[in-house]
C-alpha cells in the first residue's frame, strides 16, 4: 500500500511539475514575442488632408481688374471735363482705388489665415490620432509581455511547490511513517 501511495504521489508530482514547466515555457515565449514586437514596432503615419489645400485668388483677381477698369473709366470721364476737373478729381479717384485694393488685400489675407488655421487643425488631428493609436498598441504589447512574465513566475512557483506538496500529501496519507 505504501508503494502504491508513493507511486501515486510521485506521478502526481511529476505531472504537476510538467504542467508548471510547460506554463513557465509558454509564458517565456509570450513575453519574448511581445518584447520583440515592442522593439520592432513601426510608428504610424497619418496623411495630412489639408496639405494640398490652397486659397483661390481668382475672385480677387477679377475684383482688382474691375477696380482698375473703374479707375480708368473715372479718369477718362474726368479728362473730358478739362484740366481743372482732372486736378480736382484725381486724388479722389486714387483714394477710392486705394481703399478698394486694400479691402481686396484684407479679404485675401483672411482667406490665407483661415487656410493656415485649417492646416494647423489637421496637423493636430493627425498627431492626436497617431499618438492615441501608438499608445494603445504599446500598452497592449506591454500587457502581453507582463502576462507572459506572470505566467513564467506562476509556472516556476508550481514547479517549486511540487516537492513540498508531495511531502504534505505523503504525510497526510501516512506514507512517511
Amino acid at each position: 500500500m505504501a508503494i502504491a501511495t508513493g507511486t501515486a504521489i510521485a506521478i502526481g508530482a511529476a505531472t504537476a511539475a510538467a504542467a508548471g514547466g510547460a506554463q513557465a515555457i509558454s509564458g517565456a515565449v509570450r513575453a519574448k514575442r511581445a518584447k520583440r514586437d515592442l522593439e520592432n514596432y513601426e510608428r504610424q503615419e497619418v496623411t495630412d488632408l489639408a496639405s494640398d489645400m490652397r486659397v483661390s485668388d481668382l475672385g480677387e483677381q477679377r475684383n482688382v481688374e474691375n477696380i482698375m477698369q473703374s479707375e480708368a473709366n473715372q479718369t477718362e470721364a474726368v479728362q473730358m471735363g478739362g484740366a481743372r476737373a482732372v486736378i480736382g478729381a484725381t486724388s479722389g479717384i486714387q483714394a477710392n482705388t486705394s481703399n478698394a485694393l486694400a479691402a481686396s488685400a484684407v479679404r485675401t489675407d483672411e482667406k490665407l489665415a483661415n487656410l493656415q488655421n485649417v492646416k494647423y487643425q489637421e496637423k493636430v488631428r493627425g498627431f492626436n490620432t497617431i499618438e492615441a493609436r501608438q499608445n494603445q498598441d504599446i500598452a497592449g504589447m506591454a500587457a502581453e509581455m507582463q502576462a507572459g512574465r506572470a505566467a513564467v513566475q506562476q509556472g516556476l512557483q508550481t514547479v517549486a511547490g511540487v516537492p513540498m506538496k508531495a511531502l504534505d500529501v505523503a504525510a497526510q496519507a501516512g506514507a512517511l511513517t
